[in-house]
């Protein structure tokens, strides 16, 4: 984090502006700085005494997505699952700045054609991830009335952007890193409130290649806010830490809306529409070892089941074997 905040000082010394606005943006630079710094209690959290850290990661996603509803007096129903992705990926850190590379063999050999990108920070007073998904192996079945469609790959399509932030309240004494990017350690067991928001932008679109069926879009635009507690306990033995959470949010600006298949609104979303955000963890240390498993769970629920309801679930786990080196 020395390394960052030192980047931000030199660029805001660096601009081309006068005495008086290089101060004030100096200052403003520096209050923005004290965030990413984020001094802790060395009694609870430390830093690892290591310059340099490798990962080998194995990582599992997934998705599906639950559609319930009543049209025209008949109750519908769709449900569906994305093929699951796997990729091997490989990391080294110098003092907390790092690179990846990421392989996925399902695309060697042509088994899977999904786009996944996602960027993630950690630190122990905020942190944030964001995804963007590319999604077209939806596979699944529905009902609309007497008439059952089955949902093969290619019929359902997905483009979402997702962002998700926190900030930990009792940053000085819990640690987000020591759980998930093993930055940290954690060394006595600490809980903290954890403050959330999240943003998701998609679009949703069901081709069902039935003339008995209409087509559906749906769309999403919405932003959430919520608050949730995490807890780390630490193992007084043999190293372990076990990391929980879970921050629900509460849809308070939403545009979301359902389209036919010339675009006509059918019936758009809004209050009150839910998002949560779950994380578990658990992590061993020995000596400049360690191994993590990290499972996350995202939903989205949006609308009613009496007349459109909406479920979007995406989960991921990660296996991962590293060591330290000074």
């Amino acid at each position: 984090m020395k390394m960052r905040t030192l980047l931000i000082l030199a660029l805001s010394l660096l601009l081309p502006c006068g005495a008086w606005g290089q101060s004030s943006l100096k200052r403003q630079f520096q209050k923005v700085a004290s965030i990413f710094k984020s001094p802790y209690d060395t009694n609870y959290v430390r830093p690892n005494p290591y310059k340099w850290m490798f990962k080998l990661n194995l990582n599992i996603h997934g998705s599906d997505l639950n559609v319930r509803g009543v049209e025209n007096g008949e109750k519908q129903r769709i449900d569906t699952w994305a093929q699951h992705k796997r990729t091997v990926s490989i990391s080294a850190a110098y003092k907390g700045i790092g690179a990846s590379l990421s392989l996925n063999p399902g695309k060697w050999f042509g088994r899977y054609s999904d786009l996944e990108f996602n960027v993630n920070t950690y630190v122990n007073r905020i942190g944030l991830d964001a995804t963007y998904t590319n999604v077209g192996t939806y596979t699944g079945n529905a009902s609309f009335g007497d008439t059952n469609v089955d949902i093969q790959k290619g019929m359902m399509k997905q483009k979402t952007l997702n962002v998700n932030t926190y900030y930990v309240v009792n940053y000085k004494h819990y640690s987000y890193p020591a759980s998930l990017s093993q930055s940290q350690r954690q060394i006595k067991s600490c809980g903290s409130w954890l403050i959330g928001g999240s943003y998701i932008k998609g679009s949703y679109n069901f081709d069902f290649e039935n003339d008995l069926v209409e087509d559906i879009k749906i769309r999403l635009n919405e932003f959430s806010v919520g608050a949730g507690y995490g807890y780390n306990y630490v193992s007084p033995r043999h190293g372990w830490l076990i990391h929980i959470s879970s921050v629900p949010q509460v849809v308070v600006i939403s545009k979301n809306k359902q389209l036919d298949e010339n675009g006509n609104v059918l019936s758009s979303h809004r209050f009150p529409n839910w998002v949560t955000f779950n994380r578990l963890a658990v992590t061993r240390n020995w000596g400049n070892n360690f191994i993590n498993i990290a499972a996350t769970l995202f939903t989205n629920s949006t609308g009613r089941t009496n007349k459109f309801w909406f479920l979007y679930s995406k989960w991921s786990v990660k296996f991962t074997y590293g060591f330290r080196l000074l």
